[in-house]
């Protein structure tokens, strides 16, 4: 430890400001401090070396393979796992408090069952697709995310079944609807939970926190069990990313920095990017003329049981004072919910008020970045307004002079609120 530390400490105890025990708490803090950044990388490093140790006893057999026997092959197959199996054994019993020998020894692990899998089935020629091979390897490896409690394995088992529902649901056609991504997706909920409770400011719970949402916003058009009716997809993620919003402004990731809060930054540009999609015309044409939405089908029924979520939230948010009410966005949903129904009779109202709605959203981000001397979140109040300035450059009929003038104006109000807001922090 730094003896300056050392030195401060014996000064506070000789002049009686502190006593052992608190001195001693603070010899242990910096101590810690100090160890947290070796003990990351050694985490990091022992990662990394799994996974190229795995590759490479992949590419060493492959070279060999068709000079093998059958006997040797299933041998050869089955020694990744056993070699896996091992040091996971002996990272759980003799290792347990290093989390380095655990994450390594899982994602070596992690990744010899899926080459297993594969040598096993190009051995005895076992017939199979890709979704059902990764199904299996993903069901597979479960385990080791409680057992061996690697987060590693986790943020895999997450990517592993997002390409699952991807590769099931959105290739074939006609298209079949398959809900195993739901069912694999509530596993690993209780771990990610445990890990909003016991480690909430680690990076494996930011890279959650980031991986989660991501992975539901991909998957969440897998709920739709047909080719027709597509429209409802558009309410579907609507409300998908309003609860995103909504649940990262919950004191438990209140407290975290913003860039670990995945839910409201995704929620927060997704919904946006429903406004931008509401202030084009053809957007509500062809939510009323196209096809009519059932509201009681599958998709339906999961599309009213999100805006019933994001409603709750949203009261949440004002029964314990986390919002504050004359928040426009906040009420994102809710407008172009109403909106909906008002372009059946047409849709004019509908695309004026989300243009409308989308500029009072910018200015109030300006203002609030001008209260809290926030630089960025004025400058993304600017953005806002800039973005909506360039999609009516394409759907509307203004001469080039005006379009010319507006991006001016936009260009000297953002070189002009940025020069006031740099005077002001001085």
């Amino acid at each position: 430890m730094n003896n300056k530390v050392n030195e401060q400490v014996k000064e506070l105890l000789d002049n009686n400001v502190i006593n052992n025990d608190v001195a001693r708490s603070i010899i242990e803090y910096y101590e810690k401090k100090k160890e947290n950044p070796t003990s990351k990388l050694f985490v990091v490093f022992g990662i990394i070396g799994a996974i190229l140790a795995s590759l490479g006893i992949i590419l060493v057999f492959a070279h060999n393979w068709d000079e093998m026997s059958i006997f040797s092959k299933c041998i050869v197959s089955f020694l990744p796992i056993l070699i896996g199996q091992f040091f996971c054994g002996y990272s759980l019993f003799y290792k347990n408090d290093s989390v380095t020998w655990k994450e390594s020894s899982s994602v070596f692990l992690f990744f010899s069952v899926g080459a297993t899998i594969s040598l096993i089935a190009q051995t005895y020629n076992i017939s199979g697709d890709f979704g059902k091979f990764i199904l299996t390897w993903m069901l597979l490896c479960l385990p080791l995310v409680y057992l061996m409690k690697s987060q590693i394995v986790s943020l895999l088992y997450i990517i592993g079944i997002t390409i699952y529902c991807v590769n099931t649901n959105y290739f074939g056609y006609p298209r079949h609807q398959n809900l195993w991504y739901w069912i694999l997706l509530l596993t690993i909920i209780p771990n990610y939970f445990q890990l909003l409770k016991t480690d909430l400011k680690s990076n494996f719970t930011s890279i959650h926190n980031w991986f989660l949402p991501i992975s539901i916003a991909i998957s969440l058009a897998s709920i739709k069990t047909d080719n027709k009716g597509e429209e409802i997809l558009f309410f579907s993620y609507l409300f998908l990313f309003t609860c995103y919003y909504f649940i990262g402004k919950l004191p438990v990731f209140k407290s975290n920095k913003l860039l670990t809060n995945g839910f409201s930054i995704v929620g927060k540009i997704g919904t946006f990017y429903m406004l931008y999609l509401a202030s084009f015309r053809w957007m509500w044409k062809d939510l009323i003329t196209k096809s009519q939405i059932d509201w009681f089908k599958f998709s339906g029924i999961i599309t009213i049981l999100l805006f019933g979520f994001a409603l709750m939230l949203l009261l949440y948010n004002f029964k314990k004072q986390i919002s504050k009410p004359n928040e426009f966005f906040l009420y994102s949903f809710l407008l172009l919910f109403i909106l909906y129904f008002i372009s059946f009779a047409s849709v004019v109202p509908s695309v004026i008020i989300a243009n409308i709605f989308i500029v009072l959203c910018g200015i109030s981000e300006i203002s609030k970045g001008n209260d809290e001397n926030s630089i960025a979140r004025m400058n993304f109040g600017i953005l806002i307004i800039s973005i909506l300035i360039v999609c009516r450059f394409f759907d509307t009929n203004m001469s080039f002079i005006v379009r010319g003038i507006l991006f001016i104006i936009v260009g000297f109000g953002f070189f002009g609120l940025n020069y006031y807001m740099l005077k002001k922090k001085k």
